[in-house]
C-alpha cells in the first residue's frame, strides 16, 4: 500500500505557521510506480565517497566528460523509491497532532486518486481551491510552542 513520510529537512516555520513537508510514496502494485523506483548511485559506497580522480578544472568540475561517465557507470548502483509528489502543509502551534495526521492523509489520498488517473502533482493541485495563506507573528511564548511541536512532527509515523 502507498504511503507517506514526514521529510524533517522540509519543515520548520514559516511566517508564524509551522510548515510539514510531506512525501507520498507509492508501492509496487501501484499504477506508474515505475517511474519513480530507480536505479541510482549508492551514495553510500566506499567508491563514491572516494570520490572522481579524474582531471577536474580550476571550479572542481571533470574535464574529460567521458572519463567521468565511466567512473560513475562504474560505481555500485541501487534500487531506490522517490516519492511521486513532495507536499507541504502549515499548521498553527496548537494543532493537535491527530488534526495534522488527518490533513496529511487527506492530501494523499486526493494526490494519489489523481496519480492513478494519470495526472500529476501540479495538475491536481491547479484543480482545486488554493488555500489562503496570511503570514502571522508570534509571540516568544507561541513560538517555544511552535517549536515544541514542529520537534514532535519530525518525529511522527504516519501509518
Amino acid at each position: 500500500m502507498s504511503y507517506i513520510k514526514i521529510e524533517p529537512s522540509g519543515c520548520g516555520i514559516y511566517k508564524g505557521w509551522i510548515q510539514v513537508r510531506l512525501c507520498f510514496y507509492l508501492e509496487p502494485a501501484d499504477p506508474r510506480y515505475g517511474e519513480h523506483h530507480v536505479f541510482v548511485v549508492d551514495e553510500t559506497s566506499q567508491e563514491f565517497k572516494d570520490g572522481y580522480t579524474g582531471v577536474v578544472d580550476a571550479e572542481g568540475l571533470p574535464t574529460d566528460q567521458s572519463d567521468y561517465d565511466t567512473w560513475v557507470v562504474s560505481l555500485p548502483h541501487i534500487w531506490r523509491d522517490n516519492p511521486f509528489h513532495n507536499h507541504f502543509i502549515f499548521v498553527d502551534f496548537n494543532t493537535p497532532l491527530t488534526d495534522i495526521i488527518k490533513s496529511a492523509k487527506e492530501a494523499f489520498d486526493e494526490f494519489l486518486a489523481g496519480w492513478k488517473v494519470g495526472l500529476d502533482g501540479n495538475q491536481v493541485w491547479h484543480s482545486r481551491p488554493r488555500p489562503k495563506f496570511v503570514a502571522k507573528t508570534l509571540t516568544a511564548g507561541q513560538l517555544a510552542l511552535a517549536n515544541m511541536k514542529l520537534a514532535q512532527i519530525k518525529m511522527m509515523v504516519i501509518n
